[in-house]
């Protein structure tokens, strides 16, 4: 299985390939600037170093906490115009299956389904 990031940052399209067998954490090009995405980034890959025997839906954890003193760029974040995490979305590959997980973080409902 290949497994490719397409992101547009207002201006040009990238393409990257994405090792299937690591994790890996996006935050969306529009919200966050190169600095916050890099400090989401190490929030999530310090918390695997701690948690390296945990299984993909135990990762999903990572999400429903503050790691961050700066709440506009927090994992669960909040801005005062209103702007605030509302889902969790989680793919996980795993012995030919493909499995979406999406969490309401307004209303706490959780969905799963095979794709």
């Amino acid at each position: 299985h290949q497994i490719y990031e397409l992101r547009w940052d207002e201006h040009k399209k990238h393409l990257k390939t994405i090792n299937p067998n690591q994790p890996e954490i996006w935050s969306s090009a529009t919200l966050y600037n190169k600095e916050a995405a890099e400090l989401r980034r190490n929030w999530f890959f310090s918390w695997m170093e701690k948690h390296k025997d945990a299984v993909d839906f135990k990762i999903a954890d990572f999400h429903n906490k503050r790691h961050g003193n700066s709440i506009e760029n927090d994992i669960l974040m909040k801005r005062d115009d209103g702007l605030e995490t509302i889902s969790l979305s989680q793919i996980m590959v795993e012995a030919g299956d493909c499995r979406f997980n999406y969490k309401d973080m307004k209303n706490p409902k959780f969905y799963s389904r095979v794709i």
